[in-house]
């Protein structure tokens, strides 16, 4: 059944637990990849790849988009806590209790992705265009070849072209193909 022919309830429903889905594992399995500008003209773009290795498990993956995401999750999770101590306590020992629940909770995230955080590949690149000029920094066509490359097999893999097994090994070649990537282009250095 295509999601237009199914009642709201159902289409609610899985709307939700992709949501839940995407919010505790991330939009893909083998990392993130975000592009957006930097200021409002937009003359100036910021690329961001990272991807994580082959073999990663669920447990990993979600603690390292929990690290990923909660210093701006934690900060307004800390200004409610904050808000509704301070109906029980003293203003400033509220916001005491709030940054340091916050930095606890930083620390045992980094702490729990210790093992795996060195495993993660990353890459960036800024491009700033002007009027006739296009300045690229950073490693912008290694990123674009291996963003382009895991995002097809995530299509494919959603069309059923590949199973699980395919889709982890040919992101495990790319992964492989980014690392040497980047160990030639820092050896060089």
């Amino acid at each position: 059944m295509h999601n237009s022919t199914l009642p709201p309830s159902v289409r609610v429903e899985r709307l939700l637990v992709h949501w839940t889905r995407v919010a505790l594992d991330g939009e893909h399995s083998w990392g993130d990849l975000q592009v957006g500008p930097v200021d409002r003209s937009g003359s100036v773009m910021r690329y961001r790849l990272t991807v994580y290795p082959p073999g990663i498990t669920v447990v990993e993956r979600r603690a390292l988009v929990f690290r990923r995401r909660w210093p701006g999750v934690g900060l307004v999770l800390g200004l409610v806590v904050a808000i509704g101590l301070n109906v029980a306590i003293n203003g400033w020992l509220a916001l005491a209790v709030a940054a340091a629940l916050f930095v606890v909770i930083l620390l045992v995230s980094r702490s729990a992705t210790a093992g795996i955080r060195p495993r993660v590949l990353r890459l960036r690149a800024t491009v700033v265009a002007t009027t006739g000029h296009r300045e690229v920094l950073g490693e912008l066509a290694p990123l674009t070849r291996a963003a382009a490359a895991l995002l097809e097999l995530d299509d494919r893999a959603d069309h059923g072209l590949l199973t699980p097994v395919e889709h982890e090994h040919l992101w495990g070649e790319v992964y492989t193909g980014l690392s040497q990537t980047i160990y030639e282009r820092r050896s060089v250095r």
